[in-house]
């Protein structure tokens, strides 16, 4: 009873603290956003568990220019969406290539 209740507190103490969704998860985003047409460069790729099945997703992308730029940007979505369940917000932002880093 006592080694359910450590388990329990260590898994809310992730979700209370916003804990990142595991190395894999990232790892596929990023391949999955280099799959699609109008996507340069991933820059930046942030996560964070709001819930047991919740998962935010913040990402920073190049894209190019041209008309596919929306398209590029629902398409992510919509694929990362299928290929993770658990993904329920997917944030962007565009960078231009020629801008900085921060």
């Amino acid at each position: 009873m006592s080694a359910a209740a450590v388990w329990l507190a260590y898994e809310t103490k992730g979700l209370l603290i916003g804990e990142s969704a595991n190395r894999e998860v990232v790892d596929d985003i990023r391949r999955v956003a280099l799959r699609v047409e109008g996507i340069k460069h991933v820059h930046e790729v942030l996560s964070m568990h709001v819930g047991p099945q919740f998962i935010l997703v913040a990402m920073t992308l190049e894209l190019s220019s041209g008309r596919t730029r929306r398209h590029a940007i629902d398409q992510l979505e919509a694929r990362l969406k299928r290929s993770h369940p658990r993904i329920r917000r997917v944030l962007v932002r565009v960078r231009k290539s020629d801008q900085l880093e921060e």
